[in-house]
């Protein structure tokens, strides 16, 4: 418990309001698996290849709240796979060990070339590198990791990890920094000289943490959370999804002595610092009626936006179930928020498809988009997730806060219009086709219907006797002989009509698309 108030002082600020000690920030990291890029992710391999690492074991999502056709989904493993740590990697994340989150390292300046000068003096004259001062070196935002990382795996090669944790201090000021740094200013960097150290003997040895030796093996580059995470993880890259928060987002549980101020609601709802002014609108100062907020009971608030959730309970200790909130939110909640993101994701996916082939569309390609489309709205749109109220208006409220319907209906627009545009190309190809038959083709075969095997002069005909000397009754045979000459006005006039009525870029046209062998598709 926290010491009371001294009678005597001046009443705290809103940022040196204390927050209870279950406070927690559960912090969400999305990759995506390359093998989903091209539609071959295989889940039960994904499943085999991270049981195979001792890192994980299943965990059965136990949510009965869920709709049937749900439930039978997730109980299944058909939609959302969930795993726990093992003991080996829960081990790694001592609760009460002490970690730090640095802030983004600054870019290297190139060295200035040496002059002629410098270069022929002596030593003495070089100049010294001086080391970083640890008096000037920011202190970062330090925490506690309370939750060791979980891992959730969706049927499209989507994988999120969540990872549990507590600032040190524990007021409100000090809550909104770390969620501002983290979420906001990329505050996730972790230095392996300053990662907890692990005990290493009985006269206080200490040696590197295990995750310094598994970053060593595996040779990472950076040093964000995102990079840490992955060697946890087999087969993930780095990089973050298309649409992804570039760094982590958050699920936070934050308990109050009553509820704050519209300010703090603000800085708490869109992940601003304590440090920075607000002046809040009038929708922002009501609670009822906004679309980003809502009240699950006289005890709590529920704070929507696109970076994260933000539940408020007060007072700083609430008795019964809401005392232990903050798990029922891992257990309950968390994964809900995942589902939501993962829609979020999916349609972003779908849209930046769509911008990049925008310049060169092709049917076979926005087909399978469409496919795609078609799998969202059957198997992962679903508009209310579960028959408790409480849980169906957290997830509407998700939705709401990242205008997922509209974000639907964008993509949706966007397929639908270019696949129409394919279509009218590919019916303008089609009455391409047919007036080339009907202008061109039609007479030529007219003609070889009215005179058949009279159409060519009567002889065996071998393009190299036109060539032999004596060859002038062939040559003869073939100028005077009259079908011959009208199957051959036929195919010009045909041929003149066609580019009369089409032009001369249609019949260009079509002859490239015989000479390189492919479809109307592309």
């Amino acid at each position: 418990m926290l010491p009371a108030e001294p009678l005597d002082e001046a009443p705290l600020t809103a940022g040196e309001a204390p927050i209870g000690q279950r406070s927690t920030l559960f912090l969400i990291v999305s990759y995506r698996h390359p093998d989903s890029e091209q539609g071959a992710f295989d889940l039960e391999a994904f499943e085999r290849r991270l049981l195979a690492e001792g890192n994980f074991r299943p965990k059965r999502i136990d949510d009965p709240t869920l709709l049937p056709h749900l439930n039978v989904q997730v109980q299944a493993g058909r939609l959302l796979r969930a795993y726990e740590p093992t003991a080996t990697l829960g081990n790694l994340f001592d609760p009460r060990a002490r970690w730090v989150f640095e802030r983004p390292p600054k870019p290297q300046r190139a060295a200035a070339p040496a002059s002629a000068d410098e270069a022929d003096g002596d030593e003495s004259r070089a100049p010294v590198q001086k080391k970083p001062s640890e008096r000037g070196r920011d202190p970062g935002m330090p925490f506690k990791v309370v939750v060791p990382p979980r891992l959730y795996v969706i049927e499209t090669g989507h994988v999120f990890v969540v990872l549990g944790v507590r600032p040190t201090t524990l007021t409100l000021g000090a809550f909104q920094d770390f969620y501002t740094a983290v979420v906001r200013r990329g505050y996730n960097h972790l230095l392996p000289e300053r990662m907890p150290r692990r005990k290493a003997g009985r006269d206080g040895e200490t040696r590197p943490h295990p995750l310094v030796a598994m970053a060593e093996k595996a040779a990472i580059k950076g040093t964000t959370l995102r990079d840490w995470l992955t060697l946890l993880v087999p087969g993930l890259p780095v990089e973050a999804p298309i649409g992804s928060w570039p760094n982590p987002m958050a699920v936070n549980v934050l308990f109050t002595e009553a509820m704050p101020g519209p300010a703090d609601r603000y800085r708490l709802r869109l992940s601003h610092g304590s440090d920075q002014p607000i002046e809040p609108s009038q929708e922002d100062c009501r609670i009822e009626g906004h679309k980003a907020m809502w009240e699950p009971s006289a005890r709590e608030l529920c704070l929507f936006s696109p970076i994260g959730v933000t539940w408020l309970l007060w007072p700083l200790d609430p008795p019964g179930q809401l005392g232990q909130f903050d798990m029922a939110v891992l257990e309950r909640y968390v994964y809900k928020w995942i589902l939501v993101e993962h829609e979020r994701l999916f349609l972003l996916n779908l849209s930046s498809q769509c911008a990049r082939l925008s310049t060169r569309p092709d049917a076979r390609v926005f087909g399978r988009m469409r496919l795609s489309l078609l799998q969202y709205t059957a198997r992962f749109s679903v508009g209310h997730i579960s028959s408790e109220e409480r849980h169906d208006r957290f997830y509407c409220g998700l939705r709401a806060a990242l205008d997922i319907g509209g974000l639907f209906d964008e993509v949706k627009a966007e397929i639908t219009e270019i696949d129409e545009y394919l279509s009218d190309r590919r019916a303008e190809l089609l009455n391409q086709v047919l007036a080339f038959l009907t202008l061109v083709l039609t007479p030529v075969g007219l003609v070889i219907g009215i005179f058949e095997r009279g159409t060519l002069p009567a002889f065996d005909f071998e393009l190299a006797r036109l060539a032999m000397p004596g060859a002038w009754p062939l040559w003869r045979a073939c100028l005077f002989h009259g079908p011959l000459w009208l199957l051959v006005l036929s195919a010009v006039a045909g041929t003149l009509g066609f580019v009369r009525l089409l032009g001369i870029g249609t019949l260009r046209s079509l002859v490239a698309r015989v000479l390189r062998g492919r479809g109307a598709d592309d």
